[in-house]
């Protein structure tokens, strides 16, 4: 099975909002939500670059990496979903269409 030209830029167009999305809501809350000091009694919350090993790192980030892998295999799947087609049939449509 072949992409048409329609079905290529829908493909293009929702893979690009998917990745400028949290982008742009991450520059829209950086903007308009200002950091207010802490209240009296409130501790402060220990920054991103305050670790005492590697190992801190990895413990902090683990977590919210395998939730983004996990969130983009099923982005990945719903796509796959929505356009049928054998792995075989697209391996060797690409294979044609490179050359190979």
């Amino acid at each position: 099975m072949e992409f048409t030209s329609t079905q290529l830029i829908i493909i293009v167009s929702v893979l690009t909002v998917l990745i400028l999305l949290p982008l742009v809501v991450i520059v829209l809350v950086r903007l308009f939500i200002k950091d207010e000091a802490p209240a009296d009694g409130e501790e402060m919350v220990s920054s991103l670059t305050e670790f005492n090993s590697i190992g801190d790192v990895w413990r902090a980030f683990v977590p919210h990496l395998v939730e983004l892998r996990d969130r983009l295999r099923g982005g990945l799947r719903d796509l796959a979903a929505l356009f049928p087609a054998p792995v075989d049939e697209v391996l060797r449509s690409v294979k044609s269409a490179h050359g190979l």
